[in-house]
């Protein structure tokens, strides 16, 4: 076979081959619509906002304008991102708060975003209820109360200044903010009912309003000076050696009872 027979050969095989692909392709797709088609009913989707038209039916918003030939919003509506919304949509969406676009998104602690009368404001948020809020003092939060306002919790449930605590037992603030209980040697201020008190040291004894390193230091409700002892209301170094009482009476050991002379 010279060269161009074999040419003229190639080229009936190429266009033979491109044909049968054509043929079958359209085969194909013709059965795919005819199987679809069978029983179904073509649907027009409704034009955009702009779009061309020709009678209200055309457009999405339900109204052609005649005049433009473009489908537009229709009356008590208006157009807000591609969409027709409700005029009196404006008084209460967070998104189009007074006009289209303006977006209410802060709100203070324990409250959410709100539209009202067309201008952002905010309303309590019922799932921050009990949450903690605001800025730690002393590594204590104050929580959301359901009223939208930051409140301290309820184990501190009195705020002093910026802090919260609780006045029944708070030796810096007993009974009221700011009231310290003042401190006493040897004890520790306490605070119990919002009264103030004090716990004495381990070896060490509550007399009157402090606390005696020993029982017998106690004198009429205050310690005795240093190696003195308390005996019928007086403070003395004698009083402290061996004794007895008796009907509140101190007797030095040794002594005869005077009440049992003999």
């Amino acid at each position: 076979m010279d060269g161009s027979r074999f040419d003229n050969l190639t080229r009936t095989f190429a266009v033979s081959r491109r044909g049968f692909v054509k043929h079958l392709a359209a085969g194909v797709l013709a059965g795919a619509a005819g199987v679809l088609g069978a029983g179904v009913t073509e649907v027009q989707a409704c034009a955009a906002l702009k779009k061309k038209c020709t009678a209200d039916g055309d457009c999405c918003s339900g109204l052609c304008d005649p005049a433009s030939g473009r489908c537009v919003c229709p009356g008590g509506t208006d157009e807000c991102a591609g969409t027709c919304i409700p005029l009196d949509q404006y008084q209460s969406d967070v998104d189009n708060c007074g006009r289209c676009h303006v977006r209410c998104r802060r709100a203070p602690d324990c409250q959410a975003p709100a539209c009202a009368a067309g201008v952002c404001g905010s309303v309590p948020d019922p799932s921050l209820v009990d949450q903690p809020c605001g800025k730690p003092v002393n590594g204590v939060f104050r929580v959301c109360s359901a009223d939208g306002t930051c409140v301290c919790p309820s184990h501190l449930p009195t705020a002093c200044g910026r802090a919260c605590v609780d006045t029944t037992s708070d030796p810096k603030n007993c009974g009221a903010c700011n009231t310290t209980c003042p401190k006493v040697g040897h004890a520790t201020a306490v605070c119990e009912g919002g009264v103030c008190g004090i716990a004495c040291n381990a070896g060490y004894n509550l007399c009157g309003g402090g606390c005696c390193p020993d029982s017998r230091n106690c004198c009429n409700g205050v310690c005795c000076p240093a190696g003195q002892c308390c005996a019928n209301g007086t403070c003395s170094v004698d009083a402290c050696a061996p004794h007895c009482v008796i009907d509140g009476v101190w007797i030095a050991d040794g002594t005869i009872n005077p009440q049992n002379e003999c």
